[in-house]
């Protein structure tokens, strides 16, 4: 029901990133049957091995990585080596408090905004923790402030687009906005960072194959 953006062969805005199976978004729309989920991958799974196939192959497949792009996530990186020792798994449990209970099952828009000024808070603070284990080699611990940051910025990210999204869809509720819509006002929603700011946006859906009230199906 939601991921990177990409094309039919699996291919996404960065040249040489193809993604495919549940980090893709766009194959299932408002909600995905359950079942689907290994189908997904293996379609796509190899169309991506084919496109990318086709890829290495062609003689402009090298590109030059940007080291300067390099030396800022090295820096990212180091942050909680630079903080005084704090604790991380009380920030994780905020987190998973802040989701359920501002961007649950049932959202509205006073809850979600809540939901991201806490959001916010937590990022400060992950920020300004530090780890007591010192070492850099295979530190778990080093590991889980990473990948807690990675959770508050994609819940940021699911926070943002519930917000926008003034109607019912799918596995998405909103108390304030309960119905679902015209189908033929269907439009995407697509979260990027800008500057380091989160920005959302709307795409319409385009019908190229079945419009809405019409079907593939012959009848007699």
């Amino acid at each position: 029901m939601g991921g990177v953006v990409v094309t039919p062969d699996t291919r996404t805005g960065l040249a040489g990133l193809f993604v495919a199976g549940e980090d893709a978004g766009g194959a299932h729309g408002a909600n995905r049957l359950g079942g689907n989920g290994v189908a997904n991958s293996t379609v796509f799974g190899g169309i991506a091995g084919d496109e990318m196939a086709v890829q290495a192959s062609s003689q402009n497949f090298w590109i030059e990585p940007d080291t300067g792009l390099i030396d800022v996530a090295i820096e990212q990186t180091m942050t909680p080596f630079k903080q005084a020792a704090g604790d991380i798994n009380s920030i994780r449990d905020r987190l998973l408090d802040v989701m359920w209970d501002g961007v649950g099952v049932l959202r509205d828009a006073n809850v979600i905004q809540r939901a991201q000024t806490e959001l916010a808070s937590l990022k400060t603070e992950l920020m300004a923790t530090g780890l007591v284990d010192e070492n850099r080699v295979f530190n778990l611990s080093w590991h889980d402030w990473l990948n807690l940051q990675s959770l508050i910025e994609v819940s940021e990210v699911i926070a943002a687009a519930a917000l926008s999204r003034e109607n019912s869809r799918g596995a998405h509720y909103r108390e304030d906005y309960p119905e679902a819509g015209g189908l033929d006002d269907s439009y995407f929603t697509i979260a990027r960072i800008d500057r380091e700011a989160l920005q959302v946006e709307r795409q319409p859906v385009e019908f190229s194959i079945v419009k809405p009230g019409e079907s593939l199906l012959e009848h007699d």
